[in-house]
C-alpha cells in the first residue's frame, strides 16, 4: 500500500505544476487562438453541371409553338443554371448560336383535386432561345 501512495503523490504534485502552468497562459493555449484565426473560411462551392442536364425539356404550349415560327423556343432548364449555361449547353447540343436568351421562373402553386385533397404543383424555371433565321432546333 505504500507503493501505491507514494506514486500518488507523484501525480497530484504533477498535476497542480500542469494546472498552474495553464492558468499562468502557457504557450500551448496561445497557439490554440493562432490556429483558430489563421484558418481558411468554409465556402459553398455549387456542383458543376452537365450540359445534358441543362435542359430538361422543351416547354410546349400553344405560346411556345407560335414563337417557335418566330424562331424562338421555350425549354425547361434546371433552376441551378444562368444565363451563360444555357448557351453553352444550346450550342454544344444543337451546333446553334443563340442571338438572345430570356429566363423565366414559375413558382411552385397549390392545387387541390376533386375529392378535395392538397398538392404541390411544382415550380420550374424555363428559357426563351432566340435563334438567327435560319437556324432551327429540330428537337421540337
Amino acid at each position: 500500500m505504500a507503493l501505491l501512495d507514494t506514486f500518488k503523490k507523484e501525480t497530484k504534485e504533477t498535476a497542480t505544476k500542469k494546472d498552474a502552468s495553464v492558468k499562468s497562459g502557457s504557450a500551448k493555449s496561445d497557439t490554440k487562438k493562432k490556429e483558430t484565426k489563421n484558418m481558411p473560411r468554409l465556402v459553398h462551392v455549387r456542383k458543376s453541371i452537365q450540359e445534358h442536364d441543362v435542359l430538361r425539356r422543351p416547354h410546349i404550349t400553344e405560346k411556345a409553338t407560335m414563337l417557335s415560327e418566330k424562331n424562338a423556343y421555350v425549354f425547361e432548364v434546371d433552376t441551378r443554371t444562368n444565363k451563360a449555361e444555357i448557351r453553352k449547353a444550346i450550342v454544344s447540343l444543337y451546333g446553334v448560336d443563340p442571338v438572345k436568351i430570356n429566363v423565366t421562373t414559375i413558382p411552385a402553386k397549390k392545387v387541390f383535386s376533386r375529392k378535395g385533397n392538397k398538392g404541390v404543383k411544382a415550380g420550374v424555371k424555363k428559357a426563351i432561345i432566340y435563334l438567327k433565321k435560319g437556324d432551327t432546333i429540330d428537337a421540337l
